[in-house]
């Protein structure tokens, strides 16, 4: 399928662009999963998630993961050991 003929991208690729949260989902990360489904309910065309990354790449869109972080974090502790000076922490 060609993309510039067979797709409606002015109105899938606005959805895209308004993020997952305003379409439903509980997190503002797109999935390559979620990109399927929206496409599907805009145009009709089902397309397997593995190939929506490509897609996505024509459009200028890159792929992102998030930076993780310990669920569990010593918030406190990583404030107080970064403001040490070196001198200080040889002491301990």
């Amino acid at each position: 399928m060609c993309l510039t003929t067979d797709w409606k991208v002015p109105g899938w690729f606005a959805s895209l662009k308004r993020g997952p949260a305003a379409l439903g989902y509980e997190t503002a990360l797109w999935t390559s999963v979620r990109v399927a489904d929206l496409i599907e309910r805009e145009t009709g065309v089902r397309y397997h998630p593995g190939h929506v990354w490509k897609i996505l790449r024509q459009l200028g869109w890159s792929c992102q993961r998030p930076t993780s972080r310990a669920l569990e974090r010593n918030i406190s502790g990583a404030i107080s050991s970064s403001t040490r000076s070196p001198t200080s922490a040889r002491a301990t």
